[in-house]
């Protein structure tokens, strides 16, 4: 589930929201704890990525549109 909030930027199919009630869902049947739980797996996963910056190299490799709207989305 870490590594689902660390893809979530990176998803354009689904908001990370989106994401994050789902993998909810699926692990509703363990209990609440365990939901709680993977919800805080996903935001720990989610934050880091964001705090990362790594699209600042990535201009050497990707346009700088692509780069920018990255970029966006991650603040």
């Amino acid at each position: 589930v870490i590594l689902l909030g660390a893809a979530a930027p990176f998803l354009k199919i689904l908001d990370a929201e989106v994401l994050r009630e789902s993998a909810g869902r699926i692990f509703a049947s363990k209990g609440e704890e365990v939901v709680q739980m993977n919800y805080r797996a996903f935001d720990i996963g989610h934050e880091y990525v964001k705090q990362l910056k790594f699209w600042e190299p990535m201009s050497r490799v990707f346009s700088e549109e692509l780069v920018n709207s990255v970029a966006k989305e991650m603040k």
